[in-house]
């Protein structure tokens, strides 16, 4: 259904305002108004003889008139006319003064917006209506006096109410603060509606769903503190406040004292001489966010239109509220704004690097301290110059034309960066530039980090380029490099000294245990037998055969420590590992490990070992003797497995297993569960001094894998050099101080085998 439009008479001199304020309220509500525009107060009063207009917009100081007489005289030409008084003279008594004498409303132009003088129209026709309804109800009420005192105590209570609304519409307009906002409101209700207590409550989203008391005006000796509303659907939450928030429509207790929901606070309101109460909610859109609560000493007070205006007020104490809360929200936004770009001014000119602002052209609009300090030139010498020139790089320098055009620019990483990103629109990250400067002491390479933004100022496209120094760093990066370079050589030198020296050490080893295996096989056992033999020549004789059980013994403990010795000798030195080579040594030492410990060993070793150099040989020989003893001493199990196999990448592999106990890989890779011999650490540190090394498999239950790899050297090196002859004379000489030729040890005759069931 399409509305009437209200027909606007506006008396004003001044054109401008004119047009604002027709353009005020063509927003306000398109094609709600007509206006007629007049410049002179006789020709305002012409056009009211004329025609008919709903609202008479008048300015207060126009050509013919001026002051309260121009709207006395447009009053007394048209009384049914209602008038809203539209001044820059800015005195609240003056227009309070107007009401009072006749004016609907008086506002003060440049400090209202379109919505308001809407509805400051709307309230004036409504206001003149009611005045002359009131007027029409004098007439009619002559002769029914009753009837007429009680529309004369609605037309006044809709008058104070109106009142009220239109005084609370001037205090949301200079109101600068919400809380002296919301109280002057309070304030208002009860000077001008008389009403006793007016109080305004937020709902809170907490979980007892309280409301929470921030205005008041009125008689109140600490009622407030005592209410405890909620607008929860309990019992503190069904009185007429906590039903008024929680369904978004006004509600009132008629009356205190037989109304049953205002039970929890019959007591306190009744003592107080509070009879009923009228709550409207302040909505914000479909949820109710807050409530004003009004308290009355008469029951039931407040008719159907005295609620609707209330709900209005309401309505504008919502905006009021809006509008105060995105004022300060912007202010604060505005501080926040001023700080930051005091911070960022700060830190651009601080900071411990070359910042430029410059444009496609590389011009420079904008410098900081350090390129000032770095450039050697003012901040305002360096605007308009290219990016190299006012850092004074030589390759500026080399074409007269300047910056970018030398033989070198076109390869320049700075101006290739800068350019990129003014044209795409991409940043660039930490950009290794290194540009020539002259120094002190002669031309020099400068290294930055140059970083760049685009940026859109004016509506020109800039790149803020950032260049970190980092020429030291550089300089102290290579010299690092060239440290570790030369580190890493004398690294090589010492492990190739260590290594030699493991290598040494393990045939240090090899030829003392061969030694005294020799010196065990070459003289002790060798005098051992001359004893023996000598023993059974005193045995033959006539006078023994006293002694003959002792001599028998003592020919007896002679075997024995023979046997010892010849035992000593094979562990010390296996003479199978030198003479016929590592497989054959790990085979001899399965069988030795199960006739003397009891520990079958499958020994599986036929790959290709003949390449090895000797000492290698030894070390692994006696690195896989460990670890059998570590079965024996730790796994719980009596079997084992050796296997020699060449693996994939062409180097000599001895895998060591065991379905043992197991054992945990991470202590083991570290040396920390080493026994007693070489150890888990020493194993693999010797390995690593021939350029081998240890890989150890297995869990606690699991068992155990130990993989000894080592290199297979394309030539075989000379074999560790055996015992020469010079331990035989002294085998000869001490069969010849008993008076016996040298015998053969057993085991080590030339050509006897050296399998462990034969020999020893």
């Amino acid at each position: 259904m399409s509305l009437v439009p209200t027909r606007i008479l506006l008396t004003e001199d001044s054109p401008s305002d004119a047009d604002v304020l027709q353009e005020m309220l063509h927003h306000a509500g398109p094609g709600r108004f007509v206006f007629t525009w007049v410049e002179r107060l006789e020709e305002a009063l012409a056009w009211l003889r004329q025609e008919a207009f709903d609202v008479l917009l008048l300015d207060l100081s126009l050509p013919d008139s001026s002051g309260s007489d121009t709207f006395l005289r447009a009053r007394n030409a048209a009384p049914q006319v209602p008038i809203v008084v539209l001044t820059g003279i800015e005195d609240e008594d003056f227009g309070v003064r107007a009401v009072h004498q006749g004016v609907q409303d008086y506002l003060v132009k440049g400090r209202v917006d379109g919505p308001q003088i809407a509805r400051a129209i709307r309230y004036a026709i409504e206001r003149k209506q009611a005045e002359l309804d009131a007027q029409r109800l004098l007439h009619e009420l002559e002769a029914h006096k009753g009837e007429l005192e009680r529309q004369n105590e609605v037309l006044h209570r809709l008058n104070r109410t109106l009142k009220a609304l239109s005084a609370s519409s001037q205090a949301m307009m200079r109101a600068t603060d919400e809380s002296a906002y919301l109280n002057e409101v309070c304030q208002i209700i009860v000077r001008d509606c008389g009403h006793s207590l007016v109080w305004i409550g937020f709902a809170r989203d907490d979980p007892e769903k309280t409301v929470q008391a921030v205005a008041q005006a009125g008689f109140d000796e600490g009622y407030l503190e005592k209410l405890h509303v909620t607008w929860a659907d309990t019992e503190r939450g069904r009185g007429p406040t906590g039903t008024a928030i929680r369904t978004g429509r006004p509600s009132a207790c008629k009356n205190m004292q037989t109304d049953l929901n205002f039970a929890p606070w019959r007591a306190e309101a009744l003592r107080r001489g509070y009879v009923s109460s009228l709550v409207v909610p302040l909505m914000d859109g479909d949820r109710a966010f807050g409530a004003l609560t009004i308290y009355s000493q008469e029951p039931d007070p407040f008719t159907p239109e005295e609620v609707q205006l209330l709900s209005e007020l309401a309505a504008d104490v919502k905006y009021g509220i809006g509008a105060l809360r995105l004022r300060q929200a912007h202010a604060q936004a505005e501080q926040a704004l001023r700080e930051r770009e005091q911070e960022l001014a700060a830190i651009y000119e601080n900071a411990p690097l070359i910042m430029l602002l410059v444009d496609g052209e590389r011009r420079v609009h904008k410098a900081n301290k350090q390129a000032e300090m770095f450039a050697g030139r003012s901040v305002t010498d360096l605007f308009g110059r290219s990016a190299g020139e006012a850092l004074r790089c030589l390759h500026a320098a080399e074409d007269r034309r300047g910056c970018g055009f030398g033989p070198h620019c076109g390869h320049c990483a700075l101006r290739g960066t800068i350019v990129s990103t003014v044209r795409t629109g991409s940043s660039q990250q930490q950009v290794e530039v290194t540009l020539p400067f002259a120094e002190a002491d002669g031309e020099s390479d400068r290294t930055f980090l140059v970083s760049t933004l685009r940026l859109q100022l004016r509506g020109q496209p800039m790149a803020l380029v950032t260049m970190l120094d980092i020429t030291r760093r550089k300089q102290a990066e290579e010299a690092l490099q060239a440290a570790h370079a030369g580190l890493e050589v004398r690294v090589g030198e010492r492990t190739a000294q260590l290594r030699a020296l493991a290598a040494e050490l393990t045939q240090s080893e090899e030829r003392e245990r061969r030694r005294i295996a020799q010196i065990l096989h070459d003289d002790l056992q060798q005098l051992l037998v001359a004893a023996r033999l000598r023993l059974e020549a005193v045995r033959e004789r006539p006078e023994a055969g006293a002694i003959a059980d002792d001599l028998l013994r003592i020919e007896e403990l002679i075997g024995e420590s023979n046997d010892v010795a010849r035992g000593l000798s094979h562990e010390l030195s296996p003479t199978v590992l030198h003479e016929h080579g590592l497989a054959a040594g790990l085979r001899w030492l399965g069988r030795w490990m199960y006739e003397k410990h009891g520990l079958v060993v499958r020994v599986d070793a036929n790959a290709p070992a003949e390449t090895l150099e000797h000492d290698v040989k030894v070390l692994l020989f006696q690195s896989v003797r460990e670890l059998l003893f570590n079965v024996i001493k730790h796994a719980g199990v009596k079997r084992a497995s050796i296997r020699m196999s060449v693996g994939k990448d062409g180097q000599l592999e001895i895998l060591v297993s065991d379905r043992g106990r197991g054992i945990d890989p991470t202590p083991a890779r570290e040396g920390r569960n080493a026994s007693a011999g070489f150890g888990l650490f020493g194993i693999r540190e010797r390995l690593a001094f021939v350029g081998g090394r240890m890989e150890v498999e297995g869990k606690p239950g699991g068992g155990a894998r130990f993989r000894l790899v080592v290199p297979l050297p394309d030539e075989p090196r000379t074999e560790l050099a055996g015992a020469g002859p010079a331990s035989q004379p002294r085998a000869h000489r001490a069969a010849a101080r008993i008076g016996h030729p040298p015998q053969p040890a057993a085991g080590f005759a030339p050509g006897a085998s050296h399998d462990p069931g034969t020999a020893g």
